[in-house]
């Protein structure tokens, strides 16, 4: 049984069912489609139709998995099984790949009322009421902020802020973006220089300000408390913290993501469970591309617990191409090894970064893009 069928979650289901014709795969999703985030940006700002990042989990039946649309509310690891809204599923091996749970609690008053924030990263939850609030948005201030913490793909709140800065530019609206991060400087630290200088050429319409966070929001008169002051927003994207779904921890699986073998992506508290992408506590990237590795790589490891001889799969890689605007892209290709031996051994990470905008970065991009929606949903 898969929980989460996403990057890591499919790729995962598919890869067991490669190399063992005969299992039987149950996926459990609580969204109604999957929708494909690294294109979201282009889809938010109108340059493609939803039809392009958006997939039907009833297609991967002709790939012998069976998607249920279940929201899992606990792990009962003594017996085995899932415990969803509908009632209870037994399995044999589980893989946890639920991704992460955005912990709007955590900011006082974002909560209070949840339409009002549109943080991109909520999926397919609010990609069609954000998409027609970006079309319809005609002047006022966008407020965006980053989390205190680790949270899913550190370049994505740069992009948004980026591709917002092009849309006003492009529209002549009168508007303007504020985006607030307690970091020193934009995340991934390799692409600070690059980012901070492509915000710095659309410093007409936006404001960066580092050093500072979130500390409350007032929804009904628009406004937020950050340590750059008071700031009133009509149109508020606000990625709370990023955490794992309760049922993780209240399984003892982890606080708050799954602890694991970083070679197997094995729990270390349960040999019949494993963890990949953002649920599991690994120094890897949380991305797209590391995520479909790390899907592989334990999917491969279940194989052999199935019986299947196989040498053993290495760590995954990750490569990335954040943009700038439609046109431009930068590059971050990272490897992990795992050494023994040494007087520090474990993962190491090696890699090369590229802060330099190119538009043929843009162009693999896309090229990863359509290469991995096929994989995934082959028609």
């Amino acid at each position: 049984m898969v929980v989460g069928a996403s990057f890591a979650g499919l790729t995962l289901a598919r890869t067991v069912k490669s190399l063992v014709r005969d299992v039987e795969i149950v996926l459990l999703e609580r969204a109604p489609f999957f929708a494909f985030a690294p294109a979201q940006i282009r889809y938010l700002f109108g340059l493609v139709p939803l039809q392009a990042i958006k997939r039907d989990y009833a297609a991967l039946r002709r790939g012998g998995l069976t998607v249920l649309r279940e929201e899992v509310t606990a792990v009962d690891r003594d017996r085995r099984r899932v415990v969803t809204g509908s009632g209870t599923i037994e399995y044999d091996y589980l893989a946890l790949a639920s991704g992460i749970r955005l912990a709007s609690e955590e900011v006082p008053g974002l909560a209070e009322r949840p339409g009002v924030n549109l943080c991109p990263y909520e999926g397919a939850a609010v990609l069609t009421d954000l998409r027609r609030r970006i079309a319809t948005f005609q002047a006022g201030h966008v407020v965006i902020a980053t989390p205190n913490g680790p949270y899913k793909c550190q370049p994505a709140p740069y992009e948004y802020a980026l591709a917002w800065a092009a849309h006003i530019t492009r529209r002549r609206l009168k508007a303007r973006i504020t985006l607030v991060d307690p970091r020193s400087r934009p995340a991934p630290p390799a692409l600070s220089v690059g980012l901070l200088q492509a915000m710095e050429a659309h410093e007409r319409v936006l404001t960066y300000e580092p050093f500072s966070q979130v500390r409350s929001v007032d929804t009904g008169s628009s406004t937020l408390d950050t340590e750059a002051g008071r700031l009133s927003f009509d149109l508020l994207s606000v990625i709370p913290p990023n955490t794992a779904m309760p049922f993780v921890t209240e399984a003892g699986l982890g606080t708050p993501f799954v602890d694991v073998d970083p070679r197997t992506f094995r729990s270390t508290r349960d040999p019949r469970i494993y963890a990949v992408g953002d649920t599991a506590d690994t120094p890897y990237a949380k991305t797209g591309y590391a995520a479909l590795d790390e899907g592989r790589i334990a999917g491969e490891w279940i194989a052999q617990d199935l019986g299947v001889t196989r040498p053993a799969p290495g760590l995954p890689a990750n490569v990335c191409y954040p943009l700038i605007d439609a046109r431009r892209a930068f590059r971050i290709d990272t490897r992990w090894t795992w050494e023994e031996g040494s007087d520090d051994p474990g993962v190491k990470i090696h890699g090369t970064t590229d802060d330099r905008a190119q538009t043929s970065y843009a162009q693999l991009r896309r090229a990863w893009e359509a290469r991995t929606l096929a994989t995934l949903f082959p028609s």
